[in-house]
């Protein structure tokens, strides 16, 4: 059985080669996938047959359905739509939004 290290530098190799991880749904493992499209640990992706090629279709329905069920959840929708947010003003350059973090208050005097 490989080792942790081992895992993520087969991932690193990947990501670093052009290709992409996917991992969704029924997925034990994470699926590999290099730049020409094909699935590098086939024996842990058991939706794909062997020697095919994963095209943008392949993808949606993994992860189309998978992002779907994520986001029915009303707290779990809260939680992401402020955090993509969030994420998106911070990567815009926009200075500080409203966060879930803590906060002081003062008292008005008057």
């Amino acid at each position: 059985m490989m080792d942790i290290k081992q895992k993520i530098d087969k991932v690193q190799a990947v990501l670093n080669g052009g290709g992409n991880v996917i991992k969704t749904r029924d997925d034990r493992e994470l699926i590999l996938v290099d730049k020409d499209r094909r699935v590098q640990n086939t024996d842990s992706c058991g939706w794909m047959p062997e020697n095919e090629e994963i095209n943008k279709s392949v993808f949606r329905t993994r992860i189309e359905p998978w992002l779907t069920s994520l986001f029915q959840s009303e707290h779990l929708s809260l939680l992401c739509g402020s955090g993509i947010t969030n994420a998106v003003s911070f990567l815009a350059g926009a200075i500080g939004s409203t966060t879930m973090g803590t906060t002081t208050f003062s008292q008005i005097q008057g």
